[in-house]
């Protein structure tokens, strides 16, 4: 498991990228946010400052392994360059997750997260992240959902080269993105939260398939 994903373990159960360059966000048009819920509601999401998400996603399409379901081959070509055969992982905290990193050993990496067994949605790192990251941002929502992306206390350094990226797809469900950028590209000072956002949008064009 690569440090990325072991960060969001550590602190989310408390309560590599691009080879050559990458593109700017591919955001859509920002969803409206509905206005603050009545104190009764209970939702955990509703909670801690995270956005409600206004067209949930059901579950199953976060059931099985991300090495399958979240990306391409050609999708992990594209944003890494030729992968080492991808690494399956599961978490008792979080659920499973999948690890690709470039062959030629440049530093670039991707960890995808299938976040079913944390509950909160992205209220966890709203109350369990936020108040101790090192860098936190709320990006544009991608096709209307919304996300995060953050270094969290124990980064290491790693403001330059690393983002985590956490989108709900519900109230109480979320996927991650873990981005380790490659030499090259932190040498062109790409920014790995925004680079990291094309890859959690490629994730949910591609599990939406499966609603």
């Amino acid at each position: 498991m690569r440090p990325g994903y072991r960060a969001i373990v550590t602190v989310l159960s408390a309560a590599g990228l691009v080879v050559a360059g990458c593109s700017g966000g591919t955001g859509k048009s920002p969803a409206t946010q509905s206005s603050a819920p009545p104190a009764s509601d209970s939702s955990p999401a509703a909670q801690n400052g995270a956005p409600k998400v206004q067209n949930p996603l059901p579950a199953k399409v976060l059931e099985g392994s991300p090495c399958d379901t979240s990306l391409s081959a050609d999708d992990v070509k594209e944003f890494i360059g030729a992968p080492d055969p991808a690494k399956p992982d599961n978490s008792a905290a979080l659920g499973a997750s999948c690890s690709w990193h470039n062959a030629a050993g440049n530093g670039a990496s991707i960890d995808v997260g299938y976040q079913t067994k944390l509950k909160g949605g992205l209220g966890a790192a709203y109350s369990n992240v936020k108040p101790d990251a090192v860098r936190w941002v709320e990006p544009s929502p991608i096709q209307g959902y919304p996300l995060v992306g953050y270094l969290s206390a124990n980064s290491n350094g790693l403001e330059k080269s690393e983002c985590v990226l956490v989108v709900g797809i519900s109230d109480d469900l979320t996927y991650s993105v873990g981005l380790f950028l490659s030499d090259s590209a932190k040498r062109k000072n790409i920014d790995p939260c925004t680079a990291g956002r094309d890859v959690a949008d490629r994730v949910l064009t591609r599990i939406k398939t499966r609603a």
